[in-house]
C-alpha cells in the first residue's frame, strides 16, 4: 500500500535504447511504500530528503540497490525525496 503523495512524472520518465531504465521519482513528505518487488534490478540514489527503509535511515548522496524479484520495505519518506532511479530491464 502507498500513501502520501508519490509523482512519478516529476520530472518525468527517460527510456534509453536497449534495457536500461532511468527514472526520477519525488515523494512527498510522509510518503510511504509497503515491501514490494522489482520484475528487475534497480539501483537508487538519493539526490534529496531521506528514506527509511527496513528501519535504517538513508540521506542524501546515499544510495540502495535491489535485486530482481526479491522483496524490499517498507520505504517511508518523513521529510520527502527525490530519487533518481536506474534499471535494467
Amino acid at each position: 500500500m502507498t500513501t502520501g503523495q508519490f509523482n512519478t512524472r516529476a520530472p518525468a520518465h527517460f527510456h534509453a535504447p536497449g534495457r536500461l531504465l532511468l527514472c526520477a521519482v519525488k515523494f512527498a513528505p510522509g510518503a510511504t511504500l509497503a515491501a514490494h518487488t522489482h520484475p528487475y534490478m534497480q539501483a537508487s540514489l538519493i539526490v534529496e530528503g531521506g528514506a527509511v527503509i527496513g528501519g535504517e535511515r538513508f540521506g542524501i548522496w546515499d544510495y540502495f540497490y535491489q535485486r530482481k524479484g526479491v522483496a524490499h520495505g517498507p520505504l517511508g519518506f518523513p521529510e520527502g525525496a527525490t530519487l533518481l532511479s536506474v534499471a535494467m530491464r
